[in-house]
């Protein structure tokens, strides 16, 4: 089974991130601390611009608990770090292949979970899931959740299901860096995870123009 611990060339290049935020690459592994972008693959969690985009914003479970987003208005990642990034992952994780450009502005759970606008803190995500009406399954299908755990049992990173049939090849957001489609087992986060599925239409959280969630509306 492939091997998924970071290799020493990449947690270097992550270490760099964190001294050096230029490389952005801690905010690759960041993805521990959450991320929002446009979902793709599923017109019903798609943005049509009716999702919230200010600073920072709230949300709320389909149980009405509120769920803080977090807006990160960062400078985009600079072209030599994006490429020097791009070249070490195509050498460290060759069957990743890119879904969407580098940005810093959301990374994994806020992608599902909020229309691609915002971070989302790790903390949350058993709570949305709780809320939400989710259940692991064993036999994942197209859009499905998979949630990736450390040893702990917190939720380091989410991705959505593409191809379930044979070794699942999933599309997630690696932190403040690309969205990328890559077999389960081909990432950096962890070597454990569980997919998810809800009865609900989607993954986005509620949202209310009003603030308050007696008002509030599914997202999608």
């Amino acid at each position: 089974m492939f091997d998924s611990r970071p290799t020493s060339r990449v947690c270097a290049l992550i270490m760099l991130g964190l001294v050096a935020p230029l490389l952005f690459l801690a905010l690759m592994w960041g993805a521990s601390t959450s991320s929002p972008d446009a979902p793709a693959g599923s017109a019903a969690d798609a943005n049509d611009g009716s999702y919230p985009t200010a600073a920072s914003s709230s949300a709320w479970t389909d149980r009405g608990r509120p769920i803080k987003l977090v807006a990160r208005p960062l400078m985009p990642p600079p072209g030599e770090a994006i490429r020097a990034a791009e070249a070490q992952l195509a050498e460290e994780f060759p069957e990743a292949v890119t879904s969407a450009p580098a940005d810093a502005t959301y990374s994994c759970h806020g992608w599902i979970f909020a229309a691609g606008n915002y971070w989302i803190a790790a903390e949350m995500v058993d709570l949305i899931l709780e809320d939400n009406g989710y259940h692991p399954v064993a036999d994942p299908r197209p859009d499905d959740l998979v949630i990736y755990r450390d040893a702990s049992g917190r939720a380091v990173h989410s991705g959505l299901v593409r191809e379930p049939s044979g070794r699942v090849v999933v599309e997630s957001k690696w932190g403040g860096m690309h969205r990328v489609v890559h077999p389960i087992d081909t990432q950096p986060f962890s070597k454990e995870w569980v997919f998810y599925r809800t009865d609900r239409p989607g993954h986005l959280l509620r949202v209310s123009e009003s603030g308050v969630c007696g008002h509030c509306t599914p997202a999608n």
